[in-house]
Formats: C-alpha cells, structure tokens, sequence
C-alpha cells in the first residue's frame, strides 16, 4: 500500500488515481459497504488507511469532493458531512443517525478556520487489530452511543455537569486539531499555553481539568492533552468552566481561571466576541456568542455572559490578579 509521505508531495495526483482505483478494484474492502471484519480480519485497518491517504492527497475542492464522494459511495449523512465539512466519516457503518447527526452539529459549532481535519474514523467498528492509520489530519472516536454513558469532568469546587460521553470524546479529539492546527500556527498563542503548563507545574489543583488525582502530573508529561482537556469543561458548560475558575481564584489558585482566559481568547479568534458552549445528555450542543472587552494590549479583561459581567485585572505577564462579577 502506497503512503503518502512527504516525498510524495510531487506524486499527489498518481497517488490519489491510486487510491480511487484501488477502491474501483477492491470495493468490499475499500469503499463504504459494510465490511465483514471476521472475513476480511485486516479489511478495517487497511481501508481506514486507504481513505486517509485518499482525502490527504489532493485540495478538496468541489470537484475533488465529488470524485470522492463517488468514488466511495458515501451517501446520506456521510456524504452530507464529507461535503460540507470536508471530513470522510470512516465507520464501517457503525455510526447511527444520532451519533452522526452529533458529529455534524460539533463540526459546525466550531470554526472551520480553527482545525485542519480531513477524516473521523472510528477503530471500534473498524476492528483495525492495533494497526493505527498515519495521515495528515485525521481523529479517531469511540463507538459509544449517544446517550449511553454520561460524564461529569468537574470537580467537586463546583456542582456536577453532566454531559454525553460520546459527544465529549469527539469534542475532546476535535480540539487536538484546533491546538494542532490553530494554536500550534500562532506563536503568541502557543507561547501562552507553555506558559499556562509552565505555570501549573505539578500541582492539580492549579487546572481546571482536576477531577483525578495526578493530573499535574500527567499534564506536564502529556502537553498535548492540556488543551483537549479543557475543552471537555468548556464544551460541556463554558460558563460552569468559569465559575470553576472564579472558585479557584477565590481560593488562592489563579491559573485555573488563566486557563479558561486563554480558551475563550483562542475560541475568540482575536475578535471582539468568543463562543461559549453547553452540551447535554443527549448529546444536545448549543453555542452562543459572548461579548468580550480588551486591553490595550489585546487580553481580555470582560466577559458579558448575558446574565452576568465578568470583569478582569491582568498583571504584566497576562495573568489574573483581580476578579469580579456583576449581575446583568
């Protein structure tokens, strides 16, 4: 099987004539039909790769899409989501409506600027034996249905949220692009979040995602789970993310509530609003745009939520040294 490495960057049109034949050739394998794991043991793994080097290797403009889309026989929400989105829903038809129908609305409640994302799979029901695809941007999730499982990701410093874990997982895997894509490509921003890690150092109680024991730790090995992490919060109750940082701060701990500054800064794409999020057990995500004040030097410092005002002091480094909150 042909990998679409850098050094084939001047081969993307034969490799993507490859991958397009080889799904003519090799359909029970390689376009979306239902594969029978047991017969084709290795089928999952192999076709998980295929349609990542598949979507990677050409700018997926409208007639690339449709080739594509042809090509694999993607009908109904898939092709709905590859056409609007961009992002091939690799499944092996193990997704139902629900689940689908969640994956669509948290692609479209986040910017489509922020994340550079060509392909969901999902190796529950692709069975790949281990064998993880390789591919230019792409996330896999859980199987889990909508509603099956629900999780509250705060801790005890506030009153539980409880949001569907499948949505959340998909939530949390979308935002390793945001950081991958967005946060990674902007210096200011990335020098803001290893100096938030910097900052929390080992202690748990200096994150907002602290609901276990040893996250400091595991945060500090693991940089590239800080963001994603806090997304779980901000995406279940952006607003309850908040007030969790305000109770921190209160406690003498202010780099939770630096924390959820920074999310709200990224999400805020250096405009004058940000999005706040609230998901539910049913895997319901609502977004709302949130008024946001600045200083002279671009941080923010006010928040209007629309029930209340959440006002800021920043020392010279960015961080909080005063809050307050004002009812609307």
């Amino acid at each position: 099987m042909v990998l679409l490495h850098d050094r084939g960057l001047d081969r993307r049109e034969e490799i993507f004539n490859f991958y397009t034949n080889l799904a003519k050739d090799k359909k029970i394998i390689y376009r979306t039909a239902t594969l029978d794991v047991t017969q084709y043991p290795f089928g999952g793994a192999f076709r998980a790769q295929a349609h990542r080097n598949l979507v990677d290797a050409r700018p997926l403009t409208a007639i690339i899409s449709d080739q594509i889309v042809d090509t694999l026989g993607l009908v109904g929400p898939r092709r709905d989501i590859f056409k609007d989105y961009g992002v091939l829903v690799t499944d092996n038809n193990g997704l139902d409506e629900t689940q689908l129908g969640v994956i669509k609305s948290i692609l479209g409640s986040v910017p489509r600027e922020m994340y550079d994302l060509t392909i969901i799979t999902v190796g529950d029901f692709l069975e790949t034996k281990g064998l993880g695809s390789r591919g230019r941007a792409g996330i896999n999730i859980f199987g889990l249905r909508v509603s099956s499982a629900e999780e509250n990701g705060f801790p005890n410093d506030v009153k539980p949220f409880y949001s569907d874990v499948f949505s959340l997982v998909a939530v949390h895997e979308l935002n390793h692009r945001v950081k991958a894509s967005y946060i990674d490509a902007n210096p200011m921003l990335k020098g803001r979040e290893e100096d938030l890690l910097r900052q929390a150092g080992l202690d748990d109680q200096n994150y907002l995602r602290s609901n276990t024991p040893g996250n400091g730790a595991f945060f500090q090995n693991a940089p590239q789970e800080f963001f994603a992490s806090i997304a779980n919060q901000y995406f279940a109750s952006s607003e309850h993310t908040l007030l969790l940082g305000l109770e921190r701060f209160n406690q003498g701990k202010v780099e939770p509530l630096n924390q959820f500054l920074f999310f709200a800064d990224v999400y805020s794409r250096g405009g004058s609003s940000t999005l706040f999020y609230t998901l539910d057990t049913s895997g319901k995500l609502t977004r709302k745009e949130i008024q946001i004040e600045r200083d002279n030097l671009r941080r923010i410092i006010g928040l209007d939520s629309g029930t209340n005002l959440y006002q800021f002091q920043l020392d010279a480094k960015g961080n909080v040294t005063a809050a307050s909150t004002l009812p609307r």
